[in-house]
């Protein structure tokens, strides 16, 4: 573990640059916790009782002393022995609770609660400090649990699929005097009106409307299948939930079919793909789609393979977890979401107003998600403790070239920087449970929705392949 840190209102971030002369014992409590004492030597809170002396001389004026130049016996006298220890309190106490953690290897979860606080020049400074740790959870039989996964197997009827599609999608569009049918475009005239009223969205003009697409009202589709150019057509419809506040009203609509079109599949030959695609012949054009969609699958077995090896392990866990971490957790995927909406140009705020959703509502959606998440989380550590996963030299290396890739700066930035802010400890406890997560998933039993075996070192293979070619 490396150098702890305690955060507090006064102060962001205290990081331990050395040892200091201080007593430590601990004590395991119940419910995941552990009682902390520390006791600091009174030559030790002496030095804390210094600087906040000059802290407090530097905002007083005393007559016949500069600001800050005021002996602390003067001061003491002026602003009282006790003011100076509360301010030496405040400023060192997190220090040598961190001090105190990091040296135990304690791996606490939220904030320490501070009891039997005493602190005197004579004495120096004890007091207790009650932790939330992580619990250390064993997990039994987290090899080999089921999990779900597409299958890798790509058909012809599939290549066949996506290449139709891409026909239907570059397809010519021809007027045709015949009625429409599921599959044409029909070129109409919509209104629609509540008591009179225009339905915003529901009055367009010259509007290509693809029928079968069920893209603006289910009854629309009914109506104008069977219909030429030509015909006029009256019905009542409930609006859809498209309409936001008018969703589930009655509406009347009018509609004037102007026109009805087909689309005009081309068929699949070299000369037609030689026009519309990068390739000279068929054969060549499905191989190129076999292999995308090759490609898709893997990429889709591995994300199914991720959550559901993460989904599997958590479900092992039946202990109740400590609500710090589901807390953390849930605030963690607000913070996500949030993310993600600012991404849009939207934020929380702006989602809670359209949704109607309270705050309180939208975190309570999110404690069961984050309750399995944590978890999950515990499992992993648990896998890697028992199999006694360790990270190399090689996999710090990885880490620091994909930051410097990502961030556009050296290595050796990336490193003096990790080095500087003591963040190690952070980084090997996240590639520890990527590689928990890499052995859970090896040893899983992956299965399609047709009981097959999928072979996870073929997913793997295929991805560190694709990965060393050279772009052309």
């Amino acid at each position: 573990m490396g150098v702890a840190t305690i955060r507090s209102p006064d102060d962001p971030e205290i990081e331990i640059a050395q040892k200091r002369a201080m007593k430590i014992s601990t004590k395991p409590l119940e419910n995941s916790q552990v009682l902390l004492h520390v006791e600091v030597e009174p030559e030790e809170f002496d030095k804390a009782l210094e600087r906040a002396a000059h802290e407090i001389a530097g905002s007083v004026k005393i007559p016949g002393f500069r600001k800050g130049k005021v002996p602390r016996q003067v001061l003491e006298a002026r602003v009282g022995a006790e003011a100076i220890t509360e301010e030496a309190v405040r400023q060192s106490l997190p220090g040598y609770l961190a001090e105190a953690v990091t040296t135990e290897d304690i791996d606490v979860i939220g904030r320490p609660s501070i009891d039997n606080l005493e602190a005197e020049s004579a004495s120096g400074l004890s007091f207790d400090a009650t932790c939330d740790v992580r619990p250390e959870i064993e997990v039994a039989d987290w090899a080999g649990v089921e999990v779900e996964v597409p299958s890798l197997e790509v058909t012809d009827e599939d290549i066949d699929e996506q290449i139709n599609a891409f026909r239907r999608q570059s397809a010519p569009v021809e007027e045709v005097s015949r009625p429409a049918t599921e599959g044409d475009f029909v070129l109409i005239d919509l209104n629609g009106h509540i008591h009179d009223e225009e339905v915003p969205g529901a009055n367009l003009a010259d509007f290509l409307y693809e029928v079968g697409s069920a893209m603006v009202l289910d009854a629309l589709d009914d109506e104008v299948t069977g219909k030429r150019a030509g015909d006029i057509l009256k019905f009542n419809a409930a609006l859809p939930e498209s309409f936001g506040e008018l969703a589930g009203q009655e509406a009347s609509f009018s509609v004037i079919v102007k026109e009805v079109r087909e689309r005009r599949i081309p068929e699949l030959d070299d000369d037609w793909v030689d026009d519309n695609t990068e390739f000279d012949t068929v054969e060549e054009f499905r191989s190129d789609v076999r292999d995308r969609l090759e490609q898709m699958r893997r990429s889709s077995v591995a994300t199914a393979a991720r959550e559901g090896t993460l989904s599997a392990i958590a479900d092992l866990i039946t202990e109740s977890v400590p609500e710090p971490l589901v807390e953390e957790e849930s605030h963690h995927i607000l913070e996500m979401m949030n993310i993600r909406l600012q991404m849009q140009g939207l934020d929380l705020g702006m989602y809670l107003k359209a949704t109607g959703t309270s705050l309180e509502d939208l975190i309570a959606e999110q404690r069961e998600p984050a309750e399995r998440n944590v978890k999950a989380d515990l499992a992993l550590r648990a896998i890697a403790r028992q199999e006694a996963l360790e990270v190399a030299e090689e996999d710090r290396a990885k880490h620091v070239s994909a930051m410097a890739e990502r961030t556009d700066r050296s290595a050796d930035e990336i490193r003096e920087s990790i080095d500087k802010t003591r963040g190690w400890s952070a980084i090997e406890a996240d590639i520890i449970r990527h590689k928990a997560l890499d052995l859970a998933i090896e040893k899983a039993a992956l299965k399609d929705d047709q009981g097959n075996s999928v072979d996870w070192s073929a997913v793997i293979r295929e991805d560190e392949e694709n990965a060393e070619e050279p772009e052309a």
